[in-house]
């Protein structure tokens, strides 16, 4: 990545290249179950599904920045650093719908659904002293990320066909609990 940086009559003042060498390696599974009940009635159901699915991720990125003056010379010591990020998420999700048809061509539907996430991000960053010579931990950039969320929904619909018409009504109530925690 090139920077170029401009002073206000726009003469370029300085210069920065920024070179990436990164590594990720992740892995994830998903089960799934469903069940499906046909009571008599044509048409009349009760469905069940769920799914969970998780996935880790471990990022190891080596960056490189240079600064240049306008003349192309270099500025300084680079900034040389190292962050590794290890990321872990897991997502369920439940759903119940009910199918129930009536006389004349009325029909009612009703269910839940559920979402959960969990995510657990893990961040290091450390940073190379030339006078040092050594890594240095970047305490104000290190940290770790907790996240929780709930999302709970029900509905309930009633429609009905009139000739080439039709009408549909319902509600839906939803709630969502959500909680973050950096430390």
């Amino acid at each position: 990545v090139n920077y170029d940086f401009y002073d206000q009559g726009e003469e370029l003042e300085r210069r920065s290249e920024r070179l990436t060498d990164a590594i990720e390696k992740s892995s994830e599974f998903n089960i799934n179950s469903g069940w499906q009940h046909k009571f008599l009635k044509p048409e009349h159901t009760l469905d069940v599904d769920l799914n969970y699915a998780f996935e880790r991720e471990l990022d190891d990125d080596f960056f490189n920045e240079y600064a240049f003056n306008k003349s192309g010379q270099q500025i300084g010591f680079p900034l040389v650093q190292h962050n590794r990020t290890k990321e872990l998420e897991g997502i369920f999700t439940g759903m119940i719908d009910y199918v129930l048809p009536l006389a004349n061509e009325a029909r009612f539907e009703a269910g839940w659904r559920t979402d959960i996430t969990h995510l657990d991000n893990d961040f290091f960053s450390e940073t190379y002293s030339f006078i040092d010579e050594q890594y240095e931990d970047d305490d104000e950039l290190i940290n770790r990320f907790f996240f929780t969320e709930q999302v709970h929904a029900i509905y309930a619909t009633y429609g009905r066909e009139f000739g080439k018409f039709s009408m549909q009504g319902g509600l839906r109530g939803e709630q969502t609990f959500t909680k973050g925690r950096l430390s």
